[in-house]
C-alpha cells in the first residue's frame, strides 16, 4: 500500500529524492515496516511486509538551545550555524537558538545573528530555525540558576524598542 502526501500549499517535489526503509513510527504510536520517499519533505509512505530494523521517527523540535558543536547562540551567525549542524546530526530538525542573560547589547547582537542566518536561508545540513528563544535578560535575580547576573525587571519601556525580527 502506498500513501501519497500532497498539499496545495507545497510546491511539487524536487527532482532529486531519496528513500529510507525501516520501522516507521505511525500516528497511533506503533512501528510498522515501510519506506519513506522524500526530498525536502516526505512525498510518499510505502507499507512493506518487511523492512530493516531501523527506527524512523519524526524529527525532534527543541525550543531551547544555547549551543552545540562548538557554537553558541551568543557567538553570532557562525555560532548559530555550528549549533544548527550539530543538533541536526543528532535528530533535531527544528530548533530555537536561545540567548542567555547578558547585557542588552549582547542579547540584541545575538538575536541579530540569528536573524542573519534565517535571512540567508538557514543552515545547509542544519536544523530549521523558525525564530529565537529570548531567555534573558527578563529573569528573576533570585532564580538565575546558571545565568550570569545581568537580569533586568520587565518594564513596558523595553517593548517599544526595535527588536530584531528573529
Amino acid at each position: 500500500m502506498t500513501t501519497s502526501l500532497s498539499s496545495p500549499t507545497l510546491p511539487s517535489a524536487p527532482a532529486s529524492s531519496s528513500t529510507l526503509a525501516g520501522q516507521i513510527l505511525g500516528p497511533d504510536g506503533t512501528f510498522r515496516p515501510g519506506r519513506l520517499h522524500f526530498g525536502a519533505w516526505i512525498t510518499e509512505v510505502e507499507a512493506l511486509d518487511r523492512a530493516p530494523d531501523r527506527w524512523i521517527v519524526p524529527g525532534f523540535v527543541d525550543s531551547h538551545v544555547h549551543g552545540g558543536g562548538g557554537g553558541d547562540t551568543m557567538d553570532g551567525p557562525e555560532g548559530v550555524r555550528l549549533l544548527a549542524r550539530q543538533h541536526a546530526r543528532h535528530g533535531t530538525t527544528t530548533l530555537l537558538p536561545t540567548t542567555i542573560t547578558q547585557t542588552w547589547e549582547q542579547v540584541m547582537a545575538a538575536l541579530s545573528g540569528v536573524r542573519e542566518v534565517m535571512e540567508a536561508g538557514g543552515v545547509p545540513g542544519g536544523a530549521d530555525l523558525p525564530g529565537a528563544h529570548l531567555e534573558g535578560p527578563f529573569i528573576s535575580m533570585g532564580r538565575l540558576g546558571a545565568q550570569p547576573p545581568y537580569a533586568v525587571a520587565p518594564d513596558p519601556r523595553w517593548w517599544p524598542r526595535p527588536w530584531p525580527a528573529a
